[in-house]
């Protein structure tokens, strides 16, 4: 889901084995900080509801990208 955001220079400079040439174009750097920054934000904020940090942290990431597959690790008995 993250991989189709990207802009395809990104995939020309992975082809050509350009790869610091990724981290140079400023739509990457600004997308993966929105993501990464956003899903800081949320873990943080859903802390309180999980035993630990890393916990809200997988479940603050993975939720949007991987909804079906995550049903197994979730537990929904509340």
């Amino acid at each position: 889901m993250i991989l189709s955001g990207v802009n395809y220079v990104a995939y020309f400079y992975i082809m050509t084995k350009q790869l610091k040439e990724i981290f140079k174009v400023e739509e990457i750097r600004v997308y993966f900080g929105i993501i990464l920054g956003a899903g800081t934000f949320i873990a943080l904020n859903i802390r309180s509801l999980y035993g630990s940090l890393g916990e809200a942290f997988r479940h603050a990431f993975f939720p949007g990208g991987f909804h079906y597959h995550n049903l197994w690790i979730c537990d929904y008995r509340l």
